[in-house]
């Protein structure tokens, strides 16, 4: 099992399982990577 299939197995809301599924399908991810000075680029 993915990290993904993962994700959308836990209780989340709608959103969050569907841009996984959608992700799984275009074999996409999601990069999180600090800001300097402060912030996410996600």
């Amino acid at each position: 099992m993915t990290y993904y299939e993962k994700l959308i197995l836990q209780k989340h809301s709608l959103g969050l399982p569907i841009i996984l599924q959608l992700l799984m399908r275009i074999n996409g991810k999601i990069e999180f990577k600090n800001n300097t000075p402060n912030g996410t680029i996600i």
